[in-house]
């Protein structure tokens, strides 16, 4: 809120801090400067939350092919440090999802399928 929400409500720049999941830590500061009229794009899992629904203009939700996911998975992290996506993270992102209905209150959805790539 403090670092993204509150600076783009009040249309200043933005100033804040990249989590890296491999450390599980804030590891560098970014700026953004924000242009009259310009779009600003959040990504995340967890930006689509409905404790935020009312903070986006629009809400887009993407998905991926199980198959491909993986793929992307083993080439981002290798064969050694895919494992906790799969036991872990994957699991708890799809619970997320389910819980809170992410899909039915987006503005529209994209699925990526291996033929698109």
């Amino acid at each position: 809120m403090k670092e993204v929400l509150i600076p783009l409500k009040e249309q200043t720049n933005i100033c804040y801090h990249r989590f890296d999941c491999h450390t599980q830590s804030f590891v560098e500061t970014r700026h953004i400067e924000l242009q009259n009229g310009g779009m600003v794009i959040i990504e995340g899992a967890y930006v689509l939350h409905p404790s935020l629904h009312a903070d986006w203009d629009f809400r887009l939700f993407m998905d991926i092919d199980k198959q491909l996911q993986k793929e992307r998975i083993f080439l981002r992290n290798g064969q050694s440090n895919a494992l906790p996506f799969f036991e872990k993270w994957i699991p708890l992102e799809e619970e997320y999802i389910k819980r809170y209905d992410i899909m039915k209150h987006c503005d529209s959805c994209f699925c990526l399928h291996e033929e698109l790539v």
